[in-house]
């Protein structure tokens, strides 16, 4: 059974999701602003059920040829048996965390992300893990999985935007221990605006 103690978590239920989370990759694909030689992904976004809530971040393995040791959700590009987008992001969650898909209540999808320099689209699914969930990040992708409070996500003064380098115009979270930018930034810059606006 899953608690959703906190007004936060009750909230997230009653968010207006850009998509389902029962949305088949050829709805997300349809979509008539991408370019037509987009490359998709999935990511979950998992919010610990409890009365402190944090959401799951991982970092990735340095040993990884694309992006290696970027903050990042756990996540991938789907496969020809995905039913959905949700089946995508969890199948990519046991892979490189150990999360059960039966320890996660997906609630629908933010709306899509786009590289900034890349074609890749992003579609961010909102899932609850349930209390008693355990994971473990997956050496061969995963270097380390820990908790961003959502105290630290509702605080609209630490996203910040880099005004000048080789990442200049991207979004970054100020403040923290992890580098936590680019995609992932936004993402939780899109969730965090979404539950401000619902309260």
């Amino acid at each position: 059974m899953f608690v959703v103690a906190s007004t936060l978590l009750r909230q997230l239920r009653h968010l207006e999701f850009a998509y389902p989370a029962s949305t088949d990759w050829k709805t997300i694909k349809q979509d008539s602003e991408l370019e037509a030689d987009s490359r998709f992904a999935a990511v979950l976004v998992p919010i610990l059920d409890r009365s402190e809530p944090a959401i799951l971040l991982t970092k990735r393995s340095s040993r990884l040829a694309y992006q290696p040791g970027h903050i990042s959700f756990p996540g991938g590009r789907p496969q020809e048996d995905d039913p959905d987008v949700a089946s995508t992001a969890l199948r990519e969650a046991s892979e490189e965390i150990c999360l059960r898909s039966e320890d996660v209540q997906v609630l629908g999808c933010l709306a899509l992300h786009k590289g900034r320099k890349s074609r890749n689209v992003i579609v961010p699914v909102i899932g609850v893990v349930h209390p008693s969930a355990k994971w473990s990040p997956c050496a061969d992708e995963v270097d380390d999985v820990f908790e961003f409070p959502f105290d630290v996500l509702l605080n609209p003064n630490l996203p910040k935007q880099y005004g000048g380098g080789e990442r200049a115009g991207s979004w970054y979270w100020s403040g923290q221990t992890q580098d936590i930018w680019g995609v992932t930034a936004r993402i939780l810059m899109s969730l965090a605006a979404a539950l401000r606006d619902r309260g």
